[in-house]
């Protein structure tokens, strides 16, 4: 992929920033460092601070509060065929108001319910075969 021919940046073997550097293509250059680096942070390796939409449990709830919360979920790239994939989870419990829906013959009105919700969180990440359930 590399042309050593053009790989002429390296300063006398030294592994500084500029001989990190690469020609490609046609006389592109790409900072090999930084790629390697964003790479390595993209990988399914632990869980990451995701907001979760909080999904209603019934029909008559019109809208929650908080509308999502903020909880570890695995998320990363993987080799082909597998998926980045909890390896370990915990259940945690989370307060929320639900804004439920009343109709009766005298018209409608909605009215507040404080509950919890559980969620998942993750725990280990790892690459897998992806399942279902």
């Amino acid at each position: 992929m590399f042309d050593d021919s053009e790989n002429d940046v390296i300063d006398s073997g030294k592994n500084t920033t500029a001989s990190r550097k690469r020609k490609l293509f046609s006389g592109q250059t790409c900072d090999i460092e930084a790629i390697q680096i964003m790479h390595r942070n993209c990988l399914c390796r632990k869980p990451r601070k995701r907001c979760v939409e909080i999904k209603p449990p019934r029909n008559d709830i019109i809208s929650s509060m908080p509308a999502c919360v903020i909880v570890e979920r695995c998320e990363g790239i993987c080799p082909s065929s597998t998926e980045c994939l909890p390896s370990a989870v915990e259940k945690i419990s989370m307060p929320v108001i639900y804004l439920n829906l009343v109709v009766t013959s005298a018209g409608s009105h909605a009215t507040p319910e404080c509950s919890n919700i559980e969620v998942e969180r993750h725990l280990k990440c790892g690459c897998s075969c992806a399942y279902e359930e």
